[in-house]
């Protein structure tokens, strides 16, 4: 399932939830700070949470990580992806959903 947020047609940001795994959270850089990735994350929560999923995950860059854990997000392992031989060090993480986390 994927979710867009917009602004005057334009996309701004995106996320995907594939079974239990958060994928592609992006929020287009000129709209960063404006609540929106936490707005998408909070509707993401809410859609699993209403779907039977009890805890999502994801791994995520340095630069967000703190991001992660103001929402509650708790560290599982630090792992390193490698493209084109390159390594990218990144930190999966885990959130266990309750009711508190829905969207009101």
């Amino acid at each position: 399932m994927i979710f867009c947020a917009f602004k005057s047609n334009k996309l701004i940001g995106t996320i995907a939830l594939k079974e239990n795994l958060i994928l592609g959270f992006y929020v287009s850089y000129f709209f960063r700070n404006n609540r929106i990735g936490t707005k998408l994350l909070d509707y993401l929560e809410a859609y699993a949470l209403n779907n039977e999923i009890k805890k999502v995950r994801l791994t995520t860059t340095p630069s967000a990580f703190d991001f992660y854990t103001k929402k509650e997000y708790m560290v599982k392992k630090n792992v390193i992806f490698s493209i084109y031989g390159v390594d990218y060090p990144e930190v999966e993480m885990e959130k266990e959903l309750s009711n508190r986390s829905q969207v009101q």
